[in-house]
């Protein structure tokens, strides 16, 4: 019966944390206020040596492209099935 209040408490937190660094993490350096532009440029410099070529529509892109580009990235099937 503890087990079953343990897990809704536990899951619980984790929901309310999952909420809320939805609203504190930063989705883009586009349109994150606490950089300085200098750190805005490098860390916009470092998406386009990651591959993102075009860095300057990253904050414009939808929700299905989002999840769509990690999901046609062999790298992540190669990490995800080798475990």
């Amino acid at each position: 019966m503890i087990c079953r209040w343990l897990f809704y408490i536990e899951g619980g937190i984790t929901i309310l944390a999952a909420v809320c660094a939805m609203f504190i993490l930063p989705d883009f350096p586009h349109n994150t206020r606490w950089f300085t532009p200098e750190e805005s440029a490098i860390l916009i410099s470092r998406l386009v040596e990651d591959g993102y070529s075009k860095a300057d529509k990253l904050g414009k892109q939808t929700t299905m492209k989002g999840l769509r580009d990690p999901m046609s990235d062999w790298e992540t099937w190669l990490r995800s099935c080798s475990r």
